[in-house]
């Protein structure tokens, strides 16, 4: 809010944080480049899948939101042996709960 202090130091602004950005175009380059690998490896990994770009995005966020979750310290990251645990259950969980949801969704589509 206007006029209470910050914890972010003078480096930690916004304007700052942009200033070293890639420009719109190395952006839209790096994106496009990771967008094909993860679909690669979808196609690969799930060759009957039934929307391959939906899944893309889904375990693109999904390993964007644990490297987030892992950067800022919201998890155990006493032993590489916990972090591997830790994103080896969110990924079983996820794909062990998408049947159920596959089914869930086509049921009240109907």
């Amino acid at each position: 809010m206007p006029g209470e202090k910050s914890d972010a130091g003078e480096g930690d602004s916004p304007r700052h944080c942009l200033a070293h950005l890639p420009t719109s175009e190395e952006r839209v380059a790096a994106t496009a480049v990771i967008t094909e690998y993860v679909q690669s490896i979808v196609r690969d990994a799930f060759p009957g899948a039934a929307d391959a770009a939906a899944l893309s995005t889904t375990v693109w966020a999904l390993v964007h939101g644990l490297a987030f979750l892992h950067l800022d310290g919201k998890l155990d990251t006493s032993t590489p042996e916990a972090v591997a645990a830790q994103v080896r259950a969110s990924v079983y969980a996820l794909f062990a709960a998408a049947p159920g949801l596959s089914q869930a969704a086509s049921a009240s589509a109907r």
